[in-house]
């Protein structure tokens, strides 16, 4: 394969000489929600009080794709895919918790392309790959900000300004997207408007909260499922978020064999399902603008809208909420589009991906497709054109991301097979034949009489991801980035020859500042102590970002928690009464976790979730106790202060190879 950025450098002079053409390509706009659900349109019928009058207007004037799936069910990763046509694997965009973004000369994104093949581009709303909302390569007019955003007040960056916006955030990011329109322009546009709706917290515009007052809402098919013939973690999903956010593998919380079952909240559904439909007509609105000044401007007959969202929504399917799984709630997406050469009011059954827009906008700005892309052009479908060959299943993936329960997944689906791998631990597989099963109620890997599908499953999954390249681990696309802040020793306190002595309290701080930030590179906290009961020995922070050195039954260990997902580590045996060295490799680059006492590596663990950045009202690193008994309030800051002496403490920013940081945990235990 030629290297990507030596295709994209050919494709620029291509570019040039397809701009004089200019007059004849189509404008095209690409909208894209978060979290909108394939059947949460008004015209599939699912929820028959939803109206949605101007994307039902795209539908008729175009095509519905009525099998379209994202091959990575996360904002993050499924937007990389739209913007490469490259799987996660290949564009090194496998979660959104790490803050990964594109390299934009490997793997160039569909604006670089059409810019530089003459078109005016202009990207509006929400990137949320990254942890800047700096412009990025291949758009002129830039508009974004920084994460996830707010429904009511931004800071938005426009084209490298920082402003403070008021006003409904669907709202004002329309505004932006019918100005750009609005200009004077002699070459084709290309408008990608990405929207925070329909994303949680679910706050709709003021004139459309009422909505749906009184209106039932559906049940989901699967509703009653008692899920136990399903993996134990998919049931540890279903458990309230004090448990089942919580990763302690040492001494786990009990999961039930099955699922409560109870009569479906006709009322009001579930997880905040009405104000999550009630932000969607603010989406319909602008679309219904966008349609407004196009046909104001001459310009509708040669535009091309496509509009979609970024992953699936379960509303109740299983008892979940969220996405990132490989059920169909999750993984299938609202894809539709009208425009040159496009059917009217047609349909289009086949399995199409997130993957195959980027080709699609592509083809129509007539730039080669480049190889290195993994998805294909949707216009032969489009235009019912004979396409021989078209896929009968693909790849589906996830990374260990946030939730704590959810294991890396390989899955491939069809239309009306799915079956899921999960390779990293001892879960059960999943396999379901949506064909009589639409709900993914049965799972037939575990039936005998099913081996027969289930080996053939296997075969194909195995196929796909060879077709892909699959890779399980994926570098990031960039180096690490400290932003200033320094390597080397941090924190060195020695407390002389009798140590600190600790008497279930507080008895000390440790000043935090930036540099200290536990957020950015490789941390390193030891420190030697002789406890003489249970408690906490030091901690920093709160629970939605902190972490803590704890004893329990006389066992040490480390926990962390980030985003409100706890992680713990812990020891083996007892330290009472024993001068003991605990050393805790945390590697946000990485994202792994090791802890090691007395010189031996006891557990490792991923990090789902890493600390925040650091701010003031996080507080400072106290010695003897978690003050307000924040980092955990569910038990481990219950313990309170220990009583002992804590010897020394100390912190350190460095990266050590594996070995490295054997030998060095070995040597600070034995001195």
């Amino acid at each position: 394969m030629k290297p990507i950025l030596s295709i994209f450098l050919g494709l620029a002079v291509c570019g040039s000489v397809a701009a004089k053409a200019a007059d004849s390509r189509p404008n095209i706009i690409f909208i894209l929600t978060d979290d909108q659900r394939f059947d949460a349109m008004g015209f599939t019928g699912r929820f028959p009080w939803l109206e949605t009058p101007n994307l039902d207007r795209i539908r008729h004037e175009g095509v519905h794709f009525a099998n379209a799936f994202t091959t990575h069910s996360l904002c993050g990763p499924s937007r990389a895919g739209f913007l490469t046509g490259m799987h996660s694997h290949r564009n090194g965009i496998t979660t959104n918790q790490e803050g990964r973004e594109l390299d934009h000369d490997k793997t160039p994104t569909f604006g670089q392309y059409l810019q530089n093949a003459g078109y005016d581009t202009g990207y509006i709303g929400k990137w949320h790959l990254g942890e800047f909302d700096d412009p990025r390569p291949g758009w002129n007019y830039w508009c974004s900000f920084e994460g996830q955003g707010n429904y009511d007040k931004n800071r938005l960056n426009i084209n490298g300004t920082q402003i403070v916006k008021e006003g409904y955030v669907t709202d004002v990011l329309t505004d932006y997207a019918v100005d750009f329109i609005e200009k004077e322009r002699s070459a084709p546009f290309l408008l990608y408007l990405s929207h925070k709706a329909v994303h949680q917290p679910f706050i709709p515009a003021d004139r459309h909260k009422d909505l749906y007052t009184g209106l039932p809402a559906p049940e989901p098919l699967s509703w009653m499922d008692n899920m136990d013939d399903k993996p134990e973690w998919q049931r540890r999903m279903v458990m309230p978020p004090e448990q089942g956010t919580r990763l302690r593998r040492k001494h786990p919380i009990p999961v039930p064999e099955k699922r409560g079952l109870g009569t479906w909240p006709a009322k009001i559904g579930t997880h905040q399902q009405r104000n999550y439909l009630r932000c969607i007509p603010a989406v319909d609105d602008g679309v219904g603008r966008i349609f407004q000044v196009l046909e104001k401007k001459g310009l509708l007959d040669n535009t091309v809208i496509v509009f979609a969202g970024d992953n699936g929504y379960m509303h109740g399917e299983h008892g979940m909420g969220d996405k990132r799984q490989a059920y169909n709630e999750s993984m299938r997406i609202p894809l539709i589009m009208r425009g040159p050469g496009v059917k009217p009011d047609s349909t289009v059954e086949e399995i199409v991906l997130n993957l195959d827009v980027a080709p699609t906008f592509l083809e129509y700005a007539g730039v080669k497709i480049p190889d290195a892309m993994q998805g294909s052009s949707l216009l032969p479908l489009a235009e019912e054109l004979p396409v021989a060959d078209w896929r009968t299943s693909f790849l589906f993936t996830y990374w260990r991301d946030l939730i704590t329960a959810i294991p890396r997944i390989t899955a491939v689906r069809s239309i009306d097979k799915m079956y899921a791998h999960y390779p990293d631990g001892d879960s059960i597989d999943e396999l379901y034949n949506l064909a009589n099963d639409p709900g993914e109620m049965k799972n037939l890997a575990l039936l005998p009489e099913s081996a027969p599908l289930k080996q053939k499953m296997e075969r194909e999954l195995k196929q796909v991801m060879a077709e892909a390249d699959y890779q399980a681990v994926v570098a990031r696309p960039h180096p690490e980035d400290l932003e200033g802040r320094p390597l080397g020793v941090l924190v060195n306190e020695e407390f002389g020859p009798d140590g600190l002595a600790c008497t279930g309290t507080v008895v000390q701080t440790i000043p935090m500042n930036e540099k200290l930030d536990s957020h950015f590179g490789c941390m390193v906290f030891e420190c030697i102590v002789e406890p003489e009961s249970d408690g906490i020995i030091l901690s920093h922070g709160e629970q939605r970002t902190g972490y803590m050195f704890y004893v329990q039954n006389g066992v040490p260990g480390f926990c962390f928690s980030g985003g409100n997902r706890f992680h713990a580590l812990d020891g083996d045996v007892s330290c009472l009464n024993e001068p003991t060295h605990l050393l805790v490799n945390m590697d946000n680059h990485t994202s792994e976790v090791k802890f090691f006492v007395n010189g031996k590596l006891v557990q490792t663990e991923t990090i789902y979730c890493k600390l925040h950045r650091w701010i003031q009202q996080y507080g400072d690193i106290a010695l003897g106790g978690d003050p307000d008994s924040q980092v955990d309030p569910y038990e481990l800051s219950k313990l309170g202060g220990f009583t002992g002496t804590i010897d020394s403490f100390k912190i350190q920013r460095k990266r050590m190879p594996d070995s490295e940081l054997s030998a060095y945990a070995r040597e600070q235990a034995a001195n």
